[in-house]
């Protein structure tokens, strides 16, 4: 059943003149980030000591709920291979947003990408099967050529950003339950953060390549009068495992993931509501 939507039903103020949405503007957020935060590059920005600490606290409270719904934290790689990103499904239809190293090796679109190459890995050394629950920050890097629109400016939309992420795999008869716990975390996390969002049941055709069931987390932005998008919980049951090593001993188990949540979109909607 999909969740009601949450909290904030007063009015917002429209604040029209939102830094975040202007490239060429190096000037403060809000007064207590001032001089704190510069933009350095179209997709990319520069934080200072107050801005750290204040990303510090949101990353505190999203880490604290992944913990609280017993994920277990690894720190990967954020550089993976071409068989990494066969494997998660993010090659060949991801290629274009992709920055290539070398031959075979790419910076990570997502931790999900190599969360699933560890626990590939960690299955084909022990020759056994378990389920796993995992949550990694890492930073994510997208070369994000669309056009420019309200929501491709920093901090909404970067070449380089930090996103926490959450993955399971379990088997399939614990799917749903995998899923309904990764809705909830987000939820979670969200609340805490007294953020205005809604949840959007995905149509087939919207979803992600992976997705068998999506649910998209958007959060609402006063500058713009409109919802953007923070986190993606998706059901890949079994789509990522048959396309990996580990099909045969895996192929009645199921891959889910989500957004927990991307740190710097999450901070540009603290600073809409002057949080």
């Amino acid at each position: 059943m999909l969740p009601d939507n949450i909290n904030h039903t007063e009015d917002y103020k429209v604040y029209e003149n939102s830094i975040h949405f202007d490239n060429n503007n190096k000037k403060n957020f809000t007064e207590y980030t001032s001089k704190n935060c510069y933009i350095t590059h179209i997709r990319n920005i520069t934080y200072d000591s107050k801005m750290i600490e204040y990303k510090k606290l949101i990353l505190d409270i999203c880490q604290k709920s992944c913990i609280d719904y017993n994920f277990s934290e690894i720190r990967p790689s954020t550089i993976v291979s071409t068989e990494d990103l066969l494997h998660s499904g993010h090659l060949p239809s991801f290629e274009d947003n992709l920055y290539k190293i070398d031959d075979n090796n790419y910076l990570i679109p997502t931790s999900e990408v190599s969360i699933f190459g560890y626990i590939i890995n960690d299955i084909l050394t022990k020759q056994e099967i378990s389920e796993y629950k995992i949550f990694a920050l890492t930073d994510c890097y997208r070369k994000e050529n669309s056009a420019t629109s309200k929501f491709n400016k920093p901090l909404i939309r970067q070449s380089c950003f930090e996103k926490n992420e959450t993955f399971i795999l379990c088997h399939k008869d614990n799917e749903i339950n995998s899923f309904n716990l990764m809705i909830e975390n987000v939820k979670n996390t969200l609340n805490k953060l007294n953020l205005k969002y809604r949840i959007i049941n995905v149509c087939p055709k919207e979803m992600s390549k992976n997705a068998f069931i999506q649910y998209d987390f958007e959060v609402f932005f006063p500058s713009v009068q409109d919802y953007i998008e923070v986190s993606s919980v998706s059901l890949c049951i079994n789509h990522q495992i048959m396309r990996s090593p580990i099909y045969k001993i895996a192929q009645h188990y199921s891959t889910l993931n989500a957004s927990c949540l991307p740190i710097n979109r999450i901070i540009a909607a603290l600073i809409d509501y002057n949080k």
